[in-house]
């Protein structure tokens, strides 16, 4: 499967942009990461974070690499590494960093997520989001003990339940998913979904899309910049060139 990919990491606010983005086409994996605010190491975690992973698929044969049974060992993997970073040295501990990744591998396309990223596709339909966030309101409204609109105002919406570099046992969210000729892909940070609304993403995404990956980034990441984006701000876009269906 040919895939066409174009990626930006742009620091917004504050002082250090602690995202990280990934382009191995030759592994099949296009990912980014978002180290945790408010905790020392999120730059380091999130920039680790992806080379681990790259290490792990690059030992697998393609084949396998977007196999779910891989991919949960390769992220077990992924976090025990950051997890022994915090031990190690005892100034990051505590790291941690979100994770969201497409995997490429023989005839499979693998969507891998963790944290309070997400991954959308967008084809002639519009724009339609695959992932939701691991917050701790969030799995909570899962759980039945609170609802969607309580969810939103609830002091725990911005903690995260899963991420890399948890010491407690968590599952990923793993999906298989078809992509059709003049579909993308795009991973996007938080420091983006806040800067923009979805509707004006999906908008800006569908007017650049006969250009291809670098156009719908380059006018995405540009148009949340001049709003003025208050955090680091990361967008990854793949697809399949062509026509839509």
């Amino acid at each position: 499967m040919r895939l066409e990919s174009f990626g930006r990491t742009e620091l917004g606010g504050g002082q250090e942009n602690q995202d990280a983005l990934c382009v191995r086409s030759e592994l099949g994996l296009f990912a980014i990461a978002d180290g945790i605010g408010g905790r020392p190491g999120g730059r380091e975690a999130s920039g680790m974070a992806l080379e681990a992973l790259a290490a792990e698929l690059g030992a697998l044969d393609e084949a396998r690499r977007a196999e779910k049974p891989a991919l949960l060992a390769a992220l077990r993997s992924v976090n025990a590494t950051v997890v022994q970073a915090g031990v190690s040295d005892t100034t990051l501990a505590g790291l941690g960093t979100t994770l969201s990744a497409v995997v490429s591998g023989g005839k499979k396309l693998a969507l891998l997520h963790v944290g309070d990223s997400a991954i959308y596709r967008l084809g002639g339909a519009g724009l339609e989001k695959l992932t939701r966030e691991h917050t701790l309101a969030l799995e909570l409204v899962t759980q039945n003990r609170l609802s969607e609109e309580q969810a939103q105002r609830h002091p725990l919406r911005h903690h995260l339940a899963r991420y890399i570099g948890a010491t407690g046992p968590y599952e990923p969210d793993l999906d298989e998913v078809e992509l059709a000729p003049g579909e993308w892909l795009l991973l996007v940070t938080d420091g983006l979904h806040k800067s923009i609304a979805e509707a004006e993403l999906e908008r800006l995404a569908l007017e650049r899309s006969a250009g291809g990956a670098k156009a719908i980034c380059d006018g995405v990441v540009e148009r949340a910049l001049a709003h003025g984006a208050r955090d680091n701000l990361t967008l990854l876009v793949v697809g399949r060139p062509g026509s839509p269906r």
